[in-house]
């Protein structure tokens, strides 16, 4: 089979996202030759490979208020269309739903068509806050529609959770996974009495993800002990959260270091002791094994997890998880509590060392690429 040419796009996501680039875009570049068309975040990877090829489409322009949201991300829907009708590729692979029109057009254009879906929308919509409240129901439907509708568009549909299958019994879709890139667990990192239990976040922060909920449990540990720090890594998906964040009352121990490049948040990772995932019992959650869980056990971490059923379905038995019932503050503030135990931890951190070797990126790299063969057969 000759080297396909792939357009892979998305009007949403950063181009350096996990599953864009580094999962997706990587993989499939031992294939084919790649143009990738995602949004600018200003950070750049120490090597591209020669054969993939980067378009950063501008951020949002924050000058505009109200405006400037929805006519940048019509200027790169209109980016990617222009892309798809210019250029000669054999597979056009996105990311979001706002693409699907131009997917009916690179069908037309007689190109294979990959819709990479990594939400169940029809739930995920509720919680956007960003949109008023009457239309999140309505949006939900009009999307979950256009995907039912153009499945004979597509040549296939990738889920990236086992939970979005309900909505699709078609066998054009297909599994794979968010698992995490493959790295060997570290020795877990030990502390001493002295030492402050160092507790972390990866993800985007929002209110259905539990951030108040990790913020008011440290404090409480903290104000008792002074022996506990909290780091995050992600986005701030809600502007009410800033003030949170940065309070000064907060400053000794909770340090936000935003967004970072997966290869160092992959090497930072081991330096801390418990990776905690807040998320809210939310519709779009209940079912969800989050990428984060992943990551912690990659890094050898136990981790602080609230108790629903698709995680503890997944992970209840593997003994690295710490549960909790979702919004429970004083729950969580136990929780943490329980890891200054050191014999504990480590016990713990041991079985996620053991869980990572069970999910890594490398067996659905290896799916991903079986699809493309079968559609370019």
């Amino acid at each position: 089979m000759e080297r396909p040419k792939i357009l892979i796009a998305s009007s949403v996501h950063v181009w350096n996202d996990i599953r864009v680039y580094y999962k997706e875009t990587l993989s499939l570049a031992e294939i084919g030759d790649i143009r990738l068309v995602a949004v600018n975040n200003d950070i750049g990877p120490a090597v591209v490979p020669e054969n993939v090829h980067i378009h950063r489409m501008p951020r949002v322009n924050s000058r505009i208020p109200f405006v400037g949201a929805p006519f940048t991300r019509l200027r790169r829907i209109g980016k990617i269309l222009v892309e798809v009708l210019k250029k000669d590729y054999e597979v056009f692979h996105f990311h979001d739903p706002e693409l699907i029109p131009v997917s009916w057009v690179a069908k037309l254009l007689g190109k294979k068509v990959i819709y990479d879906m990594h939400e169940d929308y029809l739930v995920s919509f509720r919680g956007k806050k960003w949109l008023p409240a009457p239309v999140r129901g309505l949006l939900g439907w009009i999307v979950r529609l256009l995907e039912l509708m153009s499945l004979p568009v597509f040549d296939r549909v990738i889920l990236a959770e086992r939970c979005y299958q309900y909505a699709f019994s078609s066998k054009r879709c297909s599994l794979v996974q968010n698992y995490p890139l493959r790295q060997d667990p570290p020795e877990p990192a030990l502390r001493s009495d002295n030492d402050p239990l160092r507790l972390i976040y990866i993800g985007a922060l929002s209110t259905v993800r539990g951030i108040t909920d990790m913020v008011a449990a440290v404090a409480q540990v903290w104000s008792e002990s002074e022996n506990v720090t909290l780091d995050i890594f992600g986005q701030m998906g809600e502007k009410e959260l800033e003030h949170l964040i940065h309070s000064p009352d907060y400053s000794d121990w909770l340090h936000y270091h935003g967004w970072v490049p997966v290869n160092e948040l992959s090497r930072r990772l081991p330096e801390f002791h418990v990776g905690i995932n807040p998320v809210r019992n939310y519709p779009n959650y209940r079912h969800s094994l989050l990428t984060k869980l992943f990551d912690y056990a990659a890094a050898g971490l136990p981790v602080i997890t609230t108790d629903l059923p698709g995680i503890m379905g997944e992970f209840g038995e593997a003994g690295f998880l710490a549960s909790y019932s979702s919004g429970d503050v004083a729950g969580l503030a136990a929780a943490i509590r329980a890891f200054f135990d050191e014999e504990r931890r480590v016990v713990m951190a041991h079985k996620a060392r053991d869980v990572s070797h069970q999910y890594s990126w490398d067996s659905q790299a290896q799916v991903l690429l079986e699809i493309y063969r079968e559609i370019l057969a």
